[in-house]
């Protein structure tokens, strides 16, 4: 997964939910797995792609906004991972994603499937699959 997947699954799936649902505070559990070279999770999310994902969860809850570091297994893309997101929480503009900005196939219809299970559990899924009645 690269970020534009991630990207994608935030606007489709979290920032709707967490919109919906409504917190006083947003905590995240930051592991940084996912990042670009680590040996693990071997994604390829970037520090950019970390930083425009805290920038959308800026938006949730007033901006209150707690992330603490819980994992990764490359310390160099942690390292990155964990200032871009810091950066954006300071008040910087996130960086700009250099990678593609389309999300692959297989994301989309996982995002799609997603949304089927959740329609029963969260209205800002409803509505989209009654307009396909």
């Amino acid at each position: 997964m690269t970020d534009a997947d991630y990207i994608y699954a935030f606007h489709e799936i979290v920032i709707p939910i967490a919109m919906e649902f409504n917190p006083d505070i947003v905590i995240v559990s930051a592991g940084f797995d996912a990042a670009i070279n680590d040996p693990i999770g071997k994604c390829k999310v970037t520090p950019a792609g970390y930083g425009q994902m805290t920038h959308l969860l800026k938006g949730v809850a007033n901006g209150k906004l707690a992330i603490a570091l819980e994992g990764g297994y490359d310390l160099n893309s942690i390292a990155i991972s964990a200032l871009a997101c810091m950066n954006v929480l300071l008040g910087e503009a996130p960086e700009p994603i250099q990678s593609t900005l389309f999300p692959q196939k297989s994301c989309i219809q996982t995002i799609e499937a997603v949304k089927r299970i959740q329609r029963h559990h969260w209205k800002c899924f409803s509505q989209e699959f009654q307009n396909l009645s």
